[in-house]
């Protein structure tokens, strides 16, 4: 399986645009079902970001890139402050930790709460 590219990724790009520019046009329902589908949409992506900031980190990419750290890294790559790029260092550190099954029993309890 070949990694994604910029050109993988911009078809999600366009789908997204098409969503926001259709909310005028959906009915209730349909929002609710997209506020639902964009929540997973937004969940996976970050939870992508944290496997990204790990493959930066385990690969050492920090130093080759003269920043020493990876939040160091990350902080001027994404325009964040040491705080906010430490803070996703931490993520990244927490997500390993935790086995598959914790984090599909997390996602289902707080997914569960919010539709009631």
């Amino acid at each position: 399986m070949r990694p994604a590219s910029c050109d993988d990724l911009q078809s999600a790009f366009d789908c997204v645009d098409v969503l926001r520019d259709s909310v005028p046009a959906r009915r209730p329902q349909e929002l609710l079902d997209a506020i639902c589908s964009i929540e997973v949409l937004a969940r996976k992506t970050h939870a992508t970001m944290l496997e990204l900031v790990a493959g930066l980190d385990a690969a050492h990419i920090a130093g080759d890139q003269g920043s020493g750290t990876t939040w160091k890294l990350l902080a001027a790559m994404r325009d964040l402050n040491s705080g906010q790029a430490r803070a996703e260092c931490y993520l990244y550190a927490l997500r390993r930790c935790r086995t598959a099954s914790m984090v599909t029993v997390l996602l289902t309890s707080s997914i569960r709460y919010k539709t009631r």
